[in-house]
Order: C-alpha cells, then sequence, then structure tokens
C-alpha cells in the first residue's frame, strides 16, 4: 500500500467531516435563531459558581496563612 495515498486519502476525509461539522453548526446557529428553542434541550451548565462574601474571603485567607506558617516552622524544626 501506498503510504502516499493513504495519506491523501485521511486528508479528504479530513476535509469532508469538517465540511460537515461547519454545516451542522451553521444548521444549529440557524434553529436558535428562529424563535429562540431549539428541538433538542440545551446542555447544562452546571452548578451556579458560589460567591465568597468579603469576610469569608478573609477568614480564609486568615486560616490559609495561619495554616502555611505552622507548615513553615515544622519545616524548619527539621533542617534545625
Amino acid at each position: 500500500m501506498d503510504l502516499r495515498k493513504v495519506i491523501a486519502g485521511l486528508r479528504e476525509e479530513g476535509e469532508r467531516i469538517d465540511r460537515a461539522v461547519t454545516a451542522l453548526l451553521r444548521i444549529q446557529s440557524l434553529t436558535r435563531t428562529r424563535g429562540g428553542k431549539t428541538s433538542a434541550p440545551a446542555p447544562s451548565r452546571g452548578k451556579k459558581k458560589r460567591r465568597l462574601s468579603a469576610a469569608a474571603r478573609r477568614r480564609l485567607s486568615e486560616a490559609m496563612k495561619k495554616r502555611w506558617a505552622e507548615r513553615k516552622r515544622k519545616g524548619l524544626k527539621r533542617l534545625g
């Protein structure tokens, strides 16, 4: 089997797939603009992102600083 022919065939197949994907994306965008609804439900985006209050962020920051200070102290004790 000629390797060049195999490579050429794979490239042609890749181009056909790219054209098919482009056409499907175009169809999808058209169905969304007409009436705003699609035939298939849109995939869920997961849970909403939680937001920390300023006080909670401050408590978390202090706890992490304390944690890293403890680890640093333990590391220095091992060296000394």
